[in-house]
């Protein structure tokens, strides 16, 4: 479907490093919010800013988590 309408990103299966990766960046998002060291308004800011930001890497391959063939691991 993605390569018929020119789509440069697809899903290709499970992505254990990328969720961990994700997974630890909200739980320090997370742990601040309960720590009193952020307000419910600047954690949400936070994790929107951090799906902005992944969103880009992902999209012009330079997330961390990327294998050798260009695929999320």
């Amino acid at each position: 479907m993605c390569s018929t309408i020119g789509a440069k990103i697809y899903h290709n299966g499970s992505h254990k490093d990328y969720s961990a990766l994700v997974d630890e960046k909200i739980e320090r998002i997370k742990n601040r919010y309960y720590a009193n060291s952020l307000s419910k308004a600047q954690a949400k800011q936070q994790v929107e800013s951090l799906q902005r930001s992944l969103r880009k890497k992902t999209i012009s391959g330079r997330i961390r988590t990327k294998s050798t063939t260009g695929r999320l691991c």
